[in-house]
């Protein structure tokens, strides 16, 4: 049986609402259009629960990105903060770096175990 497309549009705004972390019930409200059991049973199919965990990977990661690009433009204006005439901005500055660094050092450290990891789970599967 072949899917309308209006059908397969609902079925990826649902995906994308729970995805998002929406529920069932709120997307019934602003999409009378099929029954909140449809909506339900859509969601119980293991297809739709894998493109849910895959779009919602996909939303982290671009948030992720969104993040860094941000982290980056904020790193800048502490450095020019460090030379600000006021001390009490110049050490507000610092103290914000100061703080972010195990954060960020943690992080990193994170991502380099994964992506050692990454490289001997490749390893292995050849």
């Amino acid at each position: 049986m072949k899917k309308s497309d209006n059908e397969k549009s609902l079925r990826e705004r649902l995906i994308d609402w729970v995805a998002g972390g929406g529920t069932i019930i709120s997307f019934h409200r602003q999409n009378a259009e099929r029954s909140e059991r449809t909506y339900r049973r859509w969601a119980s199919e293991p297809e739709f629960e894998a493109e849910v965990r895959k779009r919602s990977s996909e939303m982290t990661a671009t948030l992720v990105r969104r993040l860094r690009a941000i982290a980056l433009g904020s790193t800048d204006e502490l450095l020019k903060l460090r030379s600000d005439p006021d001390p009490r901005i110049r050490m507000a500055a610092v103290r914000t770096a100061i703080s972010a660094l195990p954060i960020m050092a943690t992080h990193a450290d994170l991502e380099a175990r994964l992506t050692d990891l990454e490289e001997i789970a490749r390893r292995e599967t050849r």
